[in-house]
């Protein structure tokens, strides 16, 4: 029991370490310090291969003008773990998709699994959305961004209406 339950400390510390640089990284590089995200990311990858870590550099680099390390980056991430919504979105956008390309088809991979949260099935969505219209298949495209954008719609619920009124209150 004892052993359990130091296991689950462990790594809920782990998991609390890998979000805090995560976090700071992106903040960092946010506010134009992209080299010190970059040697902030790389240090605590070294010490913790995560995949949030990864396309948090690989972001970094991107907006260093790294490409191909952006890219290195992403595909890392979906080393570390396969079918990462955000990797795969990150990777889409990241380049231009072509027809000798393999990254449809893991997309679609990624997608016919049904264990991922909805987070990471939109993310999945757009990235496939993405790489559809870089190959031209348009016809795809739509049904790929419905799908990105209902589910998203579910996790930040909106309501015009109730807005308005918090607004209007918020006035008196």
């Amino acid at each position: 029991q004892a052993e359990l339950r130091a296991s689950e400390v462990l790594e809920r510390a782990k998991q609390g370490r890998v979000l805090a640089a995560r976090k700071l990284g992106t903040s960092l590089s946010r506010e134009g310090m992209t080299q010190e995200a970059r040697r902030l990311l790389e240090r605590e990858i070294a010490h913790e291969p995560a995949a949030d870590l990864c396309i948090a550099l690989g972001q970094a680099l991107q907006s260093e003008g790294d490409l191909a390390g952006a890219e290195a980056q992403f595909q890392r991430a979906l080393t570390l773990l396969p079918g990462h919504g955000e990797a795969f979105r990150a990777l889409s956008a990241a380049r231009k998709v072509q027809p000798e390309d393999d990254l449809p088809a893991r997309i679609d991979k990624a997608l016919a699994r049904r264990d991922q949260p909805a987070p990471l099935r939109w993310r999945l969505h757009f990235a496939q959305a993405k790489a559809l219209a870089d190959l031209g298949r348009h016809e795809a495209v739509f049904g790929h961004l419905h799908q990105a954008n209902r589910l998203q719609r579910k996790a930040f619920a909106y309501d015009f209406e109730t807005s308005v009124s918090l607004a209007r209150a918020s006035l008196v």
